[in-house]
């Protein structure tokens, strides 16, 4: 088959796993970590396209800081422990995988059409494209700017008419089960990133690379 394009999300994917912003981050005192988890699950990872306010958030309906009142109504503390400049500022706490980004620029390198395809709320769009700004994309989708987020399928079509290209000339790669199922039910080839090597790998042999 031939491919003209692959498009990567973004946290955990193109990025070490999401946990990684949290594994040396302190909870302040009295934080109930059991209650975090709970909402942090609701953020970050919850499946489908809903009217959570996490999934609100990332489709650009509530600011960061409103998804925040609603947390620290939830949990108190949190608000402190992932707001902007606390020790659990999602991406301000990412960094590329260094496989990922050599991956992008072979993918660029062998001629393909490149994108980021991230479900991401609208305070954390700056660090994201701070993140992002050592490689080339031709094009970044933000969830919170188009008003759309994965799975829904509109968002995989958005993007795949900028690029220019047919659902079967791309490839798609995301680190969470309901976002690769979305992308396969709209005919890409859909890689989930359960570990890092295995997906680059997996690209690269369907690239010929």
């Amino acid at each position: 088959m031939a491919y003209r394009a692959v498009v990567f999300d973004m946290g955990g994917t193109l990025t070490e796993p999401l946990i990684s912003a949290f594994v040396h981050a302190v909870p302040p005192p009295g934080l109930d970590t059991t209650a975090l988890a709970r909402v942090l699950l609701s953020v970050l990872a919850s499946p489908g396209d809903g009217d959570e306010p996490g999934h609100r958030a990332e489709r650009g309906e509530i600011s960061l800081a409103e998804l925040l009142d609603w947390a620290e109504e939830q949990v108190p503390g949190v608000r402190e422990f992932m707001g902007p400049g606390g020790p659990a500022d999602v991406f301000a706490n990412l960094h590329l995988h260094p496989g990922m980004a050599e991956l992008v620029g072979q993918v660029r390198g062998a001629g393909l059409r490149t994108a980021v395809l991230s479900n991401i709320i609208d305070g954390w769009v700056d660090d994201a494209r701070t993140l992002l700004a050592e490689l080339e994309f031709d094009l970044v989708c933000f969830s919170c700017e188009v008003g759309l987020r994965k799975p829904n399928p509109e968002i995989y079509h958005l993007v795949l008419r900028e690029l220019g290209v047919e659902p079967h000339e791309a490839i798609f790669l995301d680190d969470f089960p309901a976002m690769v199922e979305g992308g396969a039910a709209v005919g890409m080839t859909a890689i989930a990133v359960r570990d890092h090597a295995a997906a680059i790998a997996e690209v690269r042999a369907a690239l010929g690379l």
